[in-house]
């Protein structure tokens, strides 16, 4: 402890603790010394703040202290310092400032030590206040429990053993019976089932009799033990004096009987039963209206007369099935087709159709279009059945389609492939006067024109004009398909097509919203190439998306394309276009340069779906930015750039040389289709690979109408990516960094 302080010890009449630290300058500690020898010090006692109180609290687990119980002393270390009470004390020089000064002090203890008991007493109060609430809740928990517990046994209690032992029972036939003396009485009985729909009824106690020869009303009364109680049904059985005597007449067979429209009836008949054993048949007359051709209720009705005696017994017929007929011709037809409708019911009155009522029992109504058309039955008993008919196989409209097809230069023949749609289904193709069952056929010699004429299968019939081109060559036998991705909006599939190239057919839903080029880096630098690996795997990963990609521009190096590496050292390790385009950004426009000497051909996909290109080199600037223009106006939202075009609208280009290198080239067979061709990496043979003329030729045969030739040689690069690995793979790599890729993937 500091020496500059001393512990001034006081205490009140309730010996409340507390302890004062004060600073006291060294000048004057012999004068207060004298001060307090003046003052009551007792050193057994020690006041502590209100922060020591809750220090004791906790140290007694929190439980109430008593004022009459002395307080542990808490224990402080030398460097915690002790909250004063604000106090201070100044040099004394006479006597009259020393007893101020006293006042002054006990005065501030009192208030301050009474401050500390009210806070002590409060806090007491609540801790004692919750003490005495905790018992409360543990018991409305516990009861709540208790409750919960019961609820969810008598629950498990009701449903095991209430509902499953709890059996309602239902009579089988009628509740009251009447019969005449002497005749049969069989018993129907009932059925038990519980909650569960168990079936109980083995457990039914029966009790009573019936004395079919003793007129009078007799109770049959079945019964089961339920969990509560025993539940019961009574049947009444009222047996009536016989009319005939001792001659007992009554049915053979049900007295109701229900068969289907248009079935075999065939009636039981009666019996005659008397002492006598006398045949009565002559004195029988039997009456039936029975017809099952009609859908009613109907009666068989036996009547026997003997002198002044007679009855009559009933039997109820009731012939069920549909109240009306509906037939039309449901094959589908080009012309009208009529809806026959009969009635099935034995109290026909008549039809309503369009409004009017039609007193035949059969109607024919003649449609010209599908749709569901309404009419109404009408019987005698005020019965109303509405019909309504649908009719969905009326077909006016002829199918619609289109073709594409090539011609095959191998085999000397055309293959038509139709794609031709209709409601109802196409039935045959003619071409030439030959049909043909199937979209896909073959015809001899080579076809570039041709009509081919549709029919679906109503007789409705279309004329398609199909132009064609050179096709895919038939692969090798030896060939094979090495990669196949297929889905709804993208499908491709690289086939061997031999011992040193292979051939990519691509299939897109939208190309101009499938094919992209990638670049190495971020918009908008251009000045470093990179592995096509890299791009396609990374920069351009179309998560969830398949993918083919495939090297695309020629870059500058000091050494390849010297000329533009000269004149624009800032091209280096870039792509050689002077017009670069990617997503619709402009990211390089050099038209407004002299490119004498730097001559490429830039690419793209209009708007329409379709490659396009323009030429950009030469000094001719105005020339090179209006053909820039044109590839904007046409909206190429992507370029890339190298020589030569291989086809054009369809034509191969001249001056295309001879010379065999490592090649790749992409090609449009139509809107959809696209196929790229690639050389197998082997600069070390590049003889092994195509001339420009030799790509061309083969780019035809493939049927592309626009083809251009892209960066080969050591940079040829052909990757995918299966949506289902999202992992990029390739058929074609090298090490050789690039400048950009073309790409299609899914939408």
């Amino acid at each position: 402890m500091d020496q500059n302080k001393k512990k001034v010890i006081l205490s009140d009449s309730n010996k409340t603790k507390s302890i004062i630290n004060n600073p006291i300058p060294k000048d004057n500690v012999e004068k207060v010394d004298k001060y307090l020898n003046e003052y009551e010090v007792l050193d057994e006692f020690e006041l502590y703040d209100e922060n020591y109180m809750q220090q004791a609290m906790i140290k007694n687990n929190n439980n109430p202290v008593s004022q009459d119980e002395p307080l542990t002393e808490p224990e402080i270390e030398e460097e915690e310092e002790i909250k004063p009470i604000p106090l201070k004390i100044k040099e004394i020089t006479s006597k009259e400032k020393i007893d101020k000064v006293k006042k002054d002090i006990t005065k501030k203890i009192k208030t301050y030590t009474k401050n500390i008991k009210q806070k002590i007493k409060k806090n007491t109060t609540n801790l004692n206040s919750k003490i005495k609430e905790m018992p409360k809740k543990v018991k409305y928990a516990s009861i709540l429990i208790i409750l919960l517990i019961s609820s969810f046994a008598f629950y498990k209690f009701y449903k095991y053993e209430v509902k499953i032992n709890t059996y309602n029972i239902e009579l089988l036939g009628q509740e009251e019976i009447s019969l005449y003396e002497g005749e049969i009485y069989e018993e129907d009985g009932v059925k038990a089932i519980n909650y569960e729909n168990i079936d109980n009824t083995d457990k039914v106690n029966i009790e009573g009799t019936v004395d079919t020869e003793t007129v009078g009303e007799y109770n049959i009364t079945y019964s089961i033990n339920s969990f509560w109680k025993k539940n019961y049904v009574t049947r009444k059985v009222h047996v009536l004096e016989n009319p005939l005597g001792d001659i007992v007449f009554s049915l053979v067979g049900d007295e109701d009987i229900t068969i289907d429209l248009n079935s075999e009836y065939q009636d039981e008949g009666y019996s005659v039963r008397s002492e006598d054993n006398q045949d009565y048949s002559e004195y029988i007359t039997t009456y039936s209206n029975v017809n099952t051709n009609k859908v009613g209720d109907y009666q068989v009705s036996y009547l026997i007369k003997i002198s002044d005696k007679q009855r009559e017994l009933i039997r109820n017929v009731h012939v069920t099935g549909p109240r009306y007929e509906v037939n039309y011709n449901k094959e589908v037809v080009n012309s009208d087709i009529t809806i026959n409708i009969s009635s099935n019911i034995n109290d026909f009155d008549y039809f309503i159709v369009d409004g009017n009522k039609i007193l035949q029992e059969s109607i024919e109504y003649k449609v010209s279009n599908n749709g569901t058309y309404k009419f109404e039955l009408v019987s005698s008993s005020g019965i109303s059945d509405e019909i309504n008919v649908s009719i969905t196989n009326i077909d006016k409209t002829p199918p619609s389609g289109s073709c594409n097809g090539w011609m095959s230069s191998q085999n000397k023949n055309t293959v038509f492939k139709i794609n031709a749609t209709d409601d109802h289904g196409i039935s045959k193709y003619v071409y030439n006067g030959k049909t043909f069952t199937t979209a896909n056929f073959t015809v001899d010699g080579l076809i570039n024109k041709g009509n081919v004429t549709i029919y679906d299968v109503a007789g409705n019939s279309s004329e398609l004009s199909c132009a064609y081109g050179y096709g895919a060559i038939t692969p090798k036998s030896n060939s094979k398909v090495v990669k196949k991705f297929s889905s709804d909006t993208l499908y491709y599939w690289t086939e061997n097509a031999g011992s040193n190239y292979y051939i990519t057919h691509i299939w897109v839903k939208d190309a101009y919203s499938q094919f992209g080029v990638g670049i190495p880096k971020e918009f908008p630098q251009l000045d470093t190439a990179t592995n096509i690996m890299s791009i396609t795997s990374n920069k351009y990963n179309y998560y969830s998306k398949a993918m083919i990609g495939a090297n695309a521009s020629g870059f500058v190096t000091n050494s390849f394309n010297y000329n533009i590496a000269k004149k624009y050292p800032e091209w280096k390790w870039s792509s050689k276009s002077p017009l670069v385009i990617v997503n619709s950004k402009v990211l390089r426009n050099y038209t407004n340069l002299d490119l004498t000497g730097i001559g490429v051909n830039v690419y793209g996909l209009g708007k329409n779906g379709y490659l396009t290109y323009e030429y950009i080199g030469g000094s001719d600037t105005s020339k090179n930015q209006k053909r820039t223009q044109n590839l904007i106006n046409a909206g190429v939202k992507n370029t890339f750039a190298f020589s030569p075009v291989l086809i054009h609208n369809g034509k191969i280009q001249n001056n295309l040389g001879t010379d065999k290198n490592i090649r790749q080239a992409i090609g449009q067979i139509d809107k959809n289709n696209f196929v790229i061709v690639s050389n197998t990496n082997n600069v070390n043979n590049r003889t092994a690979g195509f001339s420009f003329s030799a790509l061309a030729n083969t780019m035809k045969n493939l049927g592309c109408t626009e083809a251009y030739n892209m960066d080969g040689g050591g940079s040829t690069n052909l990757v995918y990516k299966n949506r289902n690995t999202n992992k990029a793979s390739s058929l074609i790599t090298t090490s050789r960094d690039v400048a950009d890729i073309i790409y299609f993937v899914e939408q």
